[in-house]
Formats: structure tokens, sequence, C-alpha cells
């Protein structure tokens, strides 16, 4: 039997954009999940793929229709294993992620980690200088900074 196709049928040719952009999202998926970071912070690592799927549904205008980027998302949690991201707000698992990261960031460097100000001996002059050390969740890491002021000599450092 064969089947016909009435193109100018109502909606017919709606339905084939609606096709063709599920593929190409699920096809953007498939790719970004290849180079995907591995995060050592189970939440962190959920969060990563909930920026994929937003992503590629906004490039893909998934977003406009809210039923379907919420379809759009169920599918993907399947494909990926990942029922956090249909089963939590997308607002909490990105609490839950930063939430996460500090938490572990805290138990490897203690509650301060020597952030905060301080003085130090400048390394030009010898003289006391300004010292800035803090911390910043970037992405899901954690990355440190340092600033160095010496009022003596004009010493003004940043290092990250």
């Amino acid at each position: 039997m064969i089947i016909s196709v009435d193109a100018n049928a109502p909606g017919y040719w709606e339905s084939v954009r609606k096709n063709a952009t599920q593929r190409r999202a699920f096809e953007a998926i498939k790719k970004g999940l290849k180079t995907i970071r591995i995060s050592q912070v189970y939440e962190q690592y959920v969060e990563d793929h909930l920026y994929l799927i937003q992503e590629v549904a906004r490039k893909e205008g998934l977003h406009k229709d809210l039923d379907q980027y919420k379809q759009f998302r169920c599918e993907c949690a399947d494909t990926m294993g990942l029922p956090e991201l249909t089963d939590c707000d997308e607002s909490d698992i990105h609490q839950f992620s930063l939430e996460a990261v500090l938490e572990a960031a805290e138990a490897l460097y203690g509650d301060e980690g020597g952030l905060g100000r301080s003085q130090e001996q400048c390394s030009c002059c010898g003289e006391l200088a300004t010292c800035h050390r803090w911390e910043k969740v970037e992405g899901g890491s954690i990355t440190f900074y340092t600033s160095i002021y010496c009022e003596h000599c004009g010493r003004d450092e940043f290092d990250s």
C-alpha cells in the first residue's frame, strides 16, 4: 500500500517544520553531550545538562511554546537519564548547583580558605601591601583571585 501525502492539507507544512525543528534540536543535543564537561559535583553536572537543553531550545525556537519546550526537556531528560531535569524547577536546579559547589569548596578549602583582606610584604619594595583574596563560582568551577596593591611603590597586581 502506498501512502500518499497531501501537501495542501491544513497543518501539513506546520507539521513538517515542527518535526524538522525537533530533529535539529536532538542532533544539537547529541553533539553538545559529546563536549559537555564532567563535574565532580553532581548538581553541577545536572545544571550543565540543563544549560545545554536551554541553549538548544533557544536556538531552535522551542522556548517560544511552553508546552513544546516542556516536552523537549522531558524527552532530553529521559535520553540523558537525568530525571531531575523534569522533576525539579529550573531555578531550583540552578540554586542546588550553586549551593553544592560552594559546599564542596568549603569542604575542600575550609570556611574562609585564606580569603579576605590581609597585609603582606611587597615583593618590590619590602613594605606592607594590601592583599585581597576572593573566590567566584564561574560555570560550576570555583576560581580564586588575588589582588595586591602597594601604596609605597605603586605595585598593582591581579592574579587568577
